[in-house]
């Protein structure tokens, strides 16, 4: 369901609730547009097939100051 080639997923049993999980990666420059229409498409193909998208998060990394 996810064959965009810049994107990493990453599966994996979630305990907590008893049921499957995707984590998807993608690196891009955040932008309100992109991450609305990301979350929207994430949460349509989520949503084909029983899940839900909850949400996302933003990591950053500092470039070296040396």
């Amino acid at each position: 369901m996810l064959d965009e080639k810049d994107q990493e997923i990453c599966i994996s049993y979630y305990e907590g609730r008893a049921m499957w999980q995707a984590t998807v990666k993608i690196h891009m420059i955040p932008a309100h547009g992109t991450i609305t229409a990301l979350e929207s498409t994430l949460a349509d193909r989520a949503g084909s097939v029983g899940g839900e998208a909850d949400g996302w998060g933003c990591m950053s990394v500092r470039r070296n100051q040396s």
